[in-house]
């Protein structure tokens, strides 16, 4: 099949009169019915992301690149690649993969993605299951009713039991199919690099960890943003083979696949005069770029100014009246959770006993 014929159909790549399966580890999709099963449970998916993982798997003999898959599975509509990365992200969750195995869906670097894992196609016929349901259902009717007495609240009951099996139902088949009776909206997803800090300020070493764990403590609580922290980035980076000081871009590149980010923060920590400043780098997944400040007189108001100028540049809301459980007015308090903070994730933790 050329890659201009590629297109994705509910019936997978069987004919008209079967209707076929996908088995691979202990997953199996079912095309037509929108269905997934991991180890014989129903999964909750997203369709779109269903409709991926299926286009995979009818093209894995090659390397699909990220262009055919916005135009075969967004065709009309306007998305960006982050669109994409974020729907590969949830179709390795879903499938029981993540980025570092890529034991399903393998990432090929500046080419596309490719189905990997070993699949075995199950077919049946629909004409015969039609058949032998028709079957059953005449000898059903044919069938002599049972010899019971039929009162009107023997009926009721019975009304009664077959509505609520039929909502039952009806509600398990929205779940299977759809993931949830209703999708919530996509969250913005933000990863936080570890801070540098000012030559001249060497006495702000904390920040370094600790600012950023307070941040992140802020967009948890106050803005609707799924945050990867500084520690964590971290660690997906130097697993990923990717240098804590390589270009920008490559970072973004590499966290993007790891995590599905929309945007990634990078950002530097001086002071001048009495305030605490931060300059900062905050590059989307598409290649956008917003460069930025802000300040504050400690740890605290310094946090929680640079995640009210963040959700305002990517137009997320923040609820600015949600009280921190980790951040207060008392700065000196501030700065020695963000200083535990900076022990903890630095791994030196009897360091960080004295903090907390």
């Amino acid at each position: 099949m050329n890659q201009g014929d590629a297109t994705l159909s509910p019936q997978g790549s069987g004919t008209a009169s079967s209707r076929v399966c996908y088995r691979f580890e202990q997953c199996e999709v079912d095309p037509a019915g929108y269905r997934l099963l991991v180890r014989g449970e129903p999964v909750g998916i997203e369709p779109r992301v269903l409709e991926l993982v299926v286009y995979l798997i009818e093209h894995r003999s090659r390397v699909v690149s990220k262009d055919e898959l916005l135009e075969r599975l967004w065709a009309g509509k306007y998305v960006t690649e982050s669109t994409l990365t974020r729907a590969v992200y949830e179709a390795r969750r879903a499938l029981g993969d993540d980025s570092r195995e890529q034991r399903i869906i393998k990432t090929l670097h500046s080419r596309g993605y490719q189905f990997v894992a070993p699949v075995s196609e199950l077919t049946s016929d629909p004409e015969q299951e039609s058949t032998e349901s028709v079957e059953a259902s005449t000898a059903a009717a044919e069938a002599p009713p049972p010899e019971q007495p039929h009162t009107s609240r023997t009926r009721r009951t019975f009304g009664i039991a077959l509505a609520s099996v039929l909502a039952v139902a009806l509600v398990a088949v929205t779940v299977v199919w759809f993931g949830s009776a209703a999708e919530p909206a996509a969250r913005e997803r933000i990863a936080i690099m570890p801070f540098s800090v000012d030559a001249n300020a060497s006495d702000l070493g904390w920040a370094e960890l600790g600012l950023p764990g307070l941040l992140a403590e802020t967009l948890n609580e106050r803005a609707q943003m799924t945050v990867f922290p500084a520690n964590r980035v971290r660690q997906a980076l130097l697993q990923q083979g990717v240098a804590i000081d390589a270009p920008q871009e490559e970072q973004v590149r590499a966290l993007r696949d790891v995590f599905g980010v929309d945007h990634v923060l990078f950002a530097h920590v001086g002071r001048e005069r009495a305030q605490l400043t931060v300059g900062y780098d905050l590059l989307s997944a598409d290649g956008h770029h917003i460069a930025g400040a802000a300040q504050g007189s400690g740890a605290g108001g310094l946090a929680v100014a640079l995640a009210r100028t963040i959700t305002h540049e990517i137009n997320v809301a923040y609820k600015a009246g949600v009280p921190l459980r980790k951040i207060g007015p008392d700065e000196f308090v501030n700065e020695a959770f963000a200083r535990g903070l900076q022990a903890q994730l630095g791994g030196q933790l009897e360091d960080s006993v004295r903090y907390f």
